[in-house]
């Protein structure tokens, strides 16, 4: 017998694309029992979602006013009974079978805690030869995930990744203090499921395509802290709170990092305000 799945989409301030993601999974409704939208987006956004949602019978819509990528994670969590949880970014176009694939893939191996399936970047190119997702030693994330073979992997990411509840409940809900971009967010849980004794796995014949759209979604809006900032504090942050040992060669790594930043802008202000964010990461509680 297949485990059950719900799907739980996070989105902020892109209804026509968020659209888009609910057709493709009508069409795969047989595989799905719970479907939820966690909502964050502002004003009219939100009206526009919730009336997109409205029209796809099965889906249910709830609002939060943080915009807060783990925060939306957790509440879908708390929302679903499933023994699977399929989470999908708002920008991603989802291939027919892709929801059978999790299921089949859940059910062949009880110890499977969770699984990405074959994301097809439109914009992001990757950075790794082969297939794999993972925190290097130096605190940069080296991700190729197009592959069509399966194999282990080490951490997920988050535009299409799948848990057993069960390995959510024993890891923790997400980390809440990720906040902005949500940098790491993923790889920060996934870490901890993989810890907690359960396996990760790429299945290559569940398949996305991710847009990576410019506007929407969790970027923040403060001009002061762009996503490299997030990238400085964040990756400060986690890799303190989950591999402390490699700090040094993180700090090494992302202070050349910064230098060249602040090069490229010409600017002393920039490296400073990079070192400052991860400096604050490393103090963040």
């Amino acid at each position: 017998m297949l485990p059950s799945l719900a799907v739980v989409l996070a989105t902020r301030n892109r209804p026509d694309a968020l659209a888009q993601v609910l057709k493709d999974l009508i069409g795969q409704s047989e595989d799905v029992a719970e479907l939820w939208v966690v909502d964050q987006s502002d004003g009219p956004f939100a009206l526009r979602t919730r009336t997109n949602v409205s029209a796809c019978p099965g889906w249910h819509y709830v609002h939060l006013r943080k915009a807060n990528l783990p925060a939306a994670r957790n509440e879908g969590v708390r929302r679903v009974s499933s023994d699977l949880v399929l989470f999908l970014d708002d920008d991603v176009r989802v291939h027919p079978g892709c929801l059978r694939a999790h299921r089949e893939a859940f059910a062949s191996d009880p110890r499977l805690g969770g699984a990405s399936g074959r994301i097809l970047e439109a914009v992001v190119k990757p950075n790794a030869a082969h297939t794999t997702n993972r925190l290097a030693l130096n605190g940069r994330i080296r991700t190729r995930l197009d592959g069509t073979r399966p194999t282990t992997l080490r951490s997920l990411k988050g535009a299409h990744m799948c848990y057993r509840r069960q390995a959510l409940e024993e890891a923790g809900p997400a980390d809440e203090r990720l906040v902005g971009t949500a940098f790491l967010e993923d790889t920060d849980w996934s870490m901890r499921v993989r810890r907690a004794g359960w396996r990760l796995r790429f299945l290559p014949d569940a398949v996305v395509e991710h847009l990576s759209l410019p506007m929407g979604g969790v970027r923040t809006q403060d001009p002061v802290r762009d996503h490299e900032w997030w990238r400085f504090h964040h990756t400060a942050y986690v890799v303190r709170k989950l591999r402390p040992w490699s700090l040094p060669l993180a700090a090494a790594t992302f202070g050349a990092i910064g230098v060249k930043k602040g090069l490229q802008d010409r600017s002393v202000k920039r490296a400073v305000s990079l070192w400052s964010a991860f400096a604050r990461g490393l103090g963040e509680d």
